[in-house]
């Protein structure tokens, strides 16, 4: 399976990069009408839906507001504004007090610790060994083999606690004493010095289980508990008091030494059994519950706000909203919902008469909306995350409205759709916020204010790093003067909060909007002056085959890039997207650049050799591979809509003449010798359109002047006007007028004769190279107009 998949990965890899080369044609293109963005234009109820989403998720945010509105106002350590009075009977769990009185009942739980038999165990056996070691040493025999620890410590003894050790074990009676002393002290357990030092357990009670895992039924005290220390001198003593001869009078040391060699503590927490005791205590421990009662005060003016009137506040607001929603629920919902239609009402009315163009495109329509969608979700978010962090950093919930994003949705709109649409979404996403916020004036106003001169800077914006710092430094400078006019009487320290508050969040408006404006830009196939810039870039794969392998078409788009954007500015159109279009729209020309006049000279006797129909469809199929040329390279929208709006529905009028004239007999479908079209949709593609043309058509004109000029874009504009080529493009006669007059002075200005240099008279001398180019030039030019005369 995985071979299969890779067969077919490096298959596809393949294929696509003989389509790069050229060598294969591109994927196969839907037709115009069968696309989702045509459809999603025509289609009204996708209008609709983006107005019902709209209203939904206004709808949703204002139903579940942030925070309660007394918790919102207080902090730790702050003065209280004003006087707070309970709104309700309500109940709530001290929780510190709670605490409390666990920490008490712990400390008069005792300890519990077991006897670990193993250890008892060996170390009874380690004295065995020992006794036999000593035997065996004094006998003079071999080391024991499997107690290299008891050799070592028995090799270590003076040899009078030696002599004296032996004559002890040799004892029966005295030797059982000695283990039953041993294992009693053993067996009762041996704790460490560390647990017995330590201050919290000096006075605590313990609970011990032996190795029979018996429990001792009352507590002992941790200071009756040996210690290897305490048990050795326990032993010795017992052991010593028995003898009382001068020969045994060593015994105390030389078990001394061999005791604290030897014992080790063998008692081990038993922390399951501890547990078990502190949970049975805990649920025996009933909760701290503090009552308040309806109009009981809960935090009194001018006191400082302890932990304790945060919990109590928290409390009384959480029962007090749980009680709210569960009565007035249907009433908020009214409530709200009358609000979000209020301001649908409100967007739909501006849009109709400020901007109309929008309500015919439903892209723009689903465009404004998902970007005012997605700002109220980002405003919302952020002021959830301030409500819970922000106290953690000791910081009022009053500044919630120094972090939010609000100038974004502005931002963004203003260089995706107009100033105007920015202007009224930043206004509806600061309504919103200002609902969410306690009906904050001033968040309203600050909205506002940022929304508008953020969304007008940012919009003359010609690529990303200016777009980013222009974000950047308006919401900054207008969010500090402003919070600055409503604030300056507060204190410094608050106030530096607001600035960091402020910078903050300049800086992540800055970033987001960035970064959602490469999201929309993808999703939306929308156009911005940055993107359409960075296509002007002549280094462009596609602008530099034109320049090797049809110099001609170069030459003519960037003669109508520099006709059309003054035009575009004389009217009020978008001057970037029109001068980037005209550099594109002919790339078509690149699959047959040779059957194009300004690209071969002899192109008239390559299309002498087709019919005029076959010629018509090589001349007019430039605009198809074009498509498929942008496609390919990936090409932004408008200029897709540039290569097939550029000609619309015109007449290939040259060869149409010439079928007419060459069949005599049977009719010329006109149909069949017209562009497919569509018409020009906009401004921008209707100047685009007719500056194609009079660029062409001026190239024909013997010694050019200004009323030749005039005259000829004039007839040919009128020309395209009656033949309704301009019908879709909502160009009024006076943007004709303006629109003829900008390419009467730029085709004046660049088709301008010079004076006359005065020429003097030189003898031809036949060896001079420049003579004979001139007559070869002057032969080939002569040829060519023969050959013209016998096409015709």
């Amino acid at each position: 399976m995985f071979n299969a998949l890779k067969n077919k990965f490096a298959s596809f890899k393949k294929k696509r990069l003989m389509e790069k080369k050229g060598f294969t044609g591109t994927r196969k293109r839907k037709k115009q009408d069968e696309t989702f963005g045509v459809v999603a234009n025509k289609s009204k109820s996708l209008w609709g839906l983006i107005l019902l989403l709209l209203f939904a998720s206004t709808l949703f945010i204002l139903m579940n507001p942030v925070g309660n509105k007394d918790l919102q106002t207080l902090v730790e350590k702050q003065i209280v504004p004003k006087t707070i009075y309970s709104e309700i009977d309500f109940e709530y769990e001290d929780k510190v007090q709670t605490n409390k009185n666990k920490e008490f009942a712990l400390k008069n739980i005792p300890l519990f610790y077991k006897v670990d038999k193993e250890i008892s165990l060996q170390t009874i056996d380690k004295f065995n060994k020992l006794f036999i070691e000593v035997d065996k040493r004094k006998k003079q025999d071999s080391y024991l083999t499997d107690s290299s620890e008891i050799s070592h410590i028995v090799s270590n003894l003076n040899p009078q606690f030696l002599d004296t050790i032996y004559v002890f074990s040799k004892n029966k009676e005295k030797k059982d004493a000695f283990f039953k002393a041993l294992k009693q002290g053993i067996y009762n357990g041996i704790i460490s010095d560390a647990t017995k030092q330590t201050p919290k357990f000096k006075e605590k009670e313990i609970v011990i289980t032996d190795i029979k895992n018996r429990k001792n039924i009352k507590p002992k005290q941790l200071k009756t508990i040996n210690t290897k220390k305490s048990l050795t001198n326990v032993i010795t003593e017992e052991i010593k008091s028995k003898y009382v001869s001068d020969k045994m009078k060593n015994i105390k040391p030389a078990l001394q030494e061999v005791l604290l060699n030897i014992l080790q503590p063998n008692m081990i927490k038993d922390q399951i059994q501890f547990d078990k005791v502190v949970a049975e205590s805990n649920k025996n421990i009933k909760k701290c519950l503090v009552n308040i009662k309806k109009q009981e005060i809960l935090v009194k003016k001018s006191a400082i706000v302890t932990k304790e009137d945060i919990e109590k506040l928290k409390n009384h607001n959480k029962q007090l909203s749980a009680q709210i929603a569960n009565i007035n629920k249907l009433k908020n919902l009214k409530e709200n919902g009358i609000i979000c239609l209020f301001l649908l009402i409100l967007t739909g009315i501006y849009i109709q008469h400020i901007h109309p163009e929008v309500l015919k495109n439903n892209k723009s329509m689903w465009m404004i909306g998902s970007i005012t969608i997605c700002s109220l979700f980002i405003n919302y978010g952020v002021l959830i995350l301030f409500n819970k962090i922000g106290i953690d950093f000791e910081l009022s919930p009053i500044l919630a409205n120094q972090v939010i994003p609000i100038a974004l949705c502005a931002i963004l709109l203003s260089v995706l759709i107009g100033l105007r649409v920015a202007i009224y979404a930043g206004l509806y996403i600061s309504i919103v916020v200002a609902i969410l916020l306690d009906k904050s004036f001033d968040v309203l106003l600050l909205g506002l204010f940022v929304s508008c001169i953020a969304g007008f800077f940012v919009r003359y914006s010609t690529n990303y790093k200016a777009f980013f710092m222009r974000a950047l430094a308006t919401t900054l400078i207008t969010s500090v003067v402003i919070n600055y006019a409503f604030n300056h009487n507060l204190e410094p320290q608050f106030l530096l909060n607001i600035l960091y508050l402020t910078i903050f969040s300049s800086v992540m408006t800055a970033i987001l909007a960035l970064v959602l404006l490469f999201l929309f830009e993808y999703l939306f196939q929308a156009s911005t002056n940055m993107s359409l810039l960075a296509l002007c870039d002549y280094n462009h794969p596609l602008l530099k085959r034109l320049q090797i392998e049809a110099p001609g078409t170069y030459h003519h788009s960037l003669m109508v890039s520099n006709l059309v954007e003054p035009a575009a500015v004389a009217i009020g159109a978008n001057p970037i997207q029109v001068r980037v279009a005209a550099l594109f729209h002919d790339i078509g020309k690149l699959s047959k650049p040779e059957y194009f006049t300004e690209n071969n000279l002899y192109s008239q006797a390559k299309h002498n050799a087709l019919h005029p129909r076959m010629s018509s469809m090589i001349i007019s199929n430039h605009v198809k591979e074009g498509i498929d040329m942008a496609i390919k390279y990936k090409l932004n929208k408008i200029i897709r809509d540039a290569i097939e709006q550029h000609h619309g529905k015109d007449l290939v009028s040259f060869f149409y003449h010439q079928a007419v004239k060459e069949s005599s007999n049977s009719a010329v479908g006109e149909q069949d010798f017209r562009y497919t079209g569509p018409l020009p949709q906009s401004k921008e593609m209707a100047i685009l359109s007719l500056a194609d043309i009079c660029e062409a058509a001026a190239r024909s004109i013997e010694k050019p002047t200004h009323t030749k000029i005039e005259n000829l874009v004039w007839e040919l504009i009128r020309k395209r006007f009656s033949e309704g080529q301009l019908s879709n493009s909502e160009l009024t006669l006076a943007d004709v007028v303006k629109v003829k007059n900008s390419f009467v002075k730029t085709l004046t200005n660049v088709h301008h004769t010079r004076i006359a240099y005065p020429k003097e008279e030189e003898k031809e001398d036949e060896n001079d190279l420049f003579v004979a180019a001139k007559k070869n030039a002057d032969s080939k030019e002569k040829i060519i107009e023969s050959s013209t005369e016998k096409s015709k």
